[in-house]
């Protein structure tokens, strides 16, 4: 298969698009590498993208413009007889405005969180003085219970 590789793209539906829009104007191209997808990871990425590529070599510079034409009507603006921008279509009533919910209160600012942890802390620290004074830290038998 002859031809020459003039778009690809990792997205699909683009490559698709540009092909369809070659082939209205009567350029000959085909998509391949359509499949590969599956096998990123595997191969690099950019080599599973699909590609499009112009059959007819003597359309080539035709296509390249078409495609540099499609991709620059992106950001284009809808014309003014468009459905979505008539005026009277538009919902008259207003969206309440977002409620923030409250932030939670950190953690060591909630007085009973506060308290238990102080009161872990110290009943831990009482054992380990206790332990300490009967003798249990560091023995062999390890503790009694």
């Amino acid at each position: 298969m002859t031809g020459k590789l003039i778009y690809s793209s990792a997205n699909p539906l683009l490559v698709e698009n540009l092909r369809n829009v070659l082939e209205l104007e009567g350029i000959a191209c085909a998509v391949r590498h359509r499949d590969l997808a599956p096998l990123a990871g595997v191969l690099p990425d950019f080599e599973t993208w699909p590609q499009l590529w112009v059959l007819d070599e003597s359309r080539i510079a035709d296509a390249e413009r078409l495609i540099a034409e499609a991709l620059d009507q992106g950001g284009a603006p809808m014309p003014d007889d468009w459905p979505g921008n008539l005026s009277d279509e538009r919902d008259p009533v207003e969206p309440p405005p977002p409620v923030r919910p409250e932030p939670p209160a950190p953690f060591a600012t909630e007085p009973s969180r506060l308290r238990l942890w102080i009161a872990l802390g110290l009943i831990a620290w009482l054992l380990y003085f206790v332990a300490r004074k009967l003798g249990y830290a560091g023995h062999a038998g390890g503790w009694p219970f």
